[in-house]
């Protein structure tokens, strides 16, 4: 595996080492018990740290890897569903099943639909590139959905411009986990700033390397609501048939 050579090459030559993403960052973690080296691990743009068997614990991380996590405002971005669309009575959920934190995010999304009761949840995934359109038409083709929650997917990310396709002039609503999706097809989101995302694990870096902490001893950095923006894409909107309230522009 070509990721986790690289991963070992990186252990050998450097005092700290930084994965991005899950994939990386666990290749990193592997390399590390390999060798038994204490080398300071940081990740950022991971979901659940704690699920990947990354760290302990978000507050108490252990070991000798923390980092920065990407995990989206979930509660808030499904809430924005209804704020959008005050009598939403069905919404989809769309996700590619062999990307882990995109499981993790959808089991979450259907959750916080669920609390918000009087809403039917459906829920669509792919497998790869080759299966992404055949799937999200059978969800546009859902009786009666209002909406569909995208989350953070690489696979779904890079392959937007199918999700635009099956919604043109379906007046459904796409909301997705991040701003970077608007720019494929997706039409509104409450998105944290990934610039922000890795200056934050930069100034981690920094503290461990200076000697003022241990990875162990720095908790994870999430992104609260407060950290974050609305985007929207006018042009996606239109492309759906999709109007927003005036109070939500």
């Amino acid at each position: 595996d070509d990721q986790l050579t690289f991963a070992k090459n990186l252990m050998d030559t450097c005092d700290l080492t930084l994965g991005v993403g899950t994939g990386a960052a666990k290749d990193l973690k592997s390399a590390q018990r390999n060798k038994g080296s204490k080398n300071p691990i940081l990740f950022t743009a991971v979901t659940d740290p704690v699920d990947a068997k990354l760290v302990n614990s978000n507050e108490k991380p252990g070991g000798f890897v923390t980092g920065s996590s990407d995990a989206a405002p979930i509660v808030d971005q499904i809430g924005l569903i209804k704020d959008c669309i005050p009598t939403v009575d069905k919404i989809g959920i769309f996700y590619t099943q062999t990307e882990t934190n995109s499981e993790v995010q959808a089991r979450q999304a259907k959750a916080a639909i669920d609390d918000l009761g009087g809403i039917t949840s459906v829920i669509r995934t792919c497998t790869n590139s080759t299966d992404i359109s055949t799937a999200i038409t059978s969800l546009v083709a859902e009786d009666g959905l209002d909406a569909i929650y995208i989350p953070t997917d690489n696979n779904v990310a890079a392959n937007m411009n199918y999700v635009k396709s099956a919604v043109k002039g379906k007046n459904i609503l796409v909301v997705s986990a991040e701003e970077g999706q608007l720019k494929g097809g997706a039409q509104i989101t409450l998105s944290i700033s990934y610039f922000e995302l890795g200056k934050r694990c930069g100034e981690m870096a920094v503290k461990i390397l200076k000697g003022e902490a241990k990875p162990q001893d720095l908790p994870v950095v999430t992104m609260g609501t407060e950290d974050c923006n609305y985007f929207l894409s006018s042009e996606n909107l239109a492309d759906a048939g999709v109007t927003l309230p005036d109070n939500i522009i």
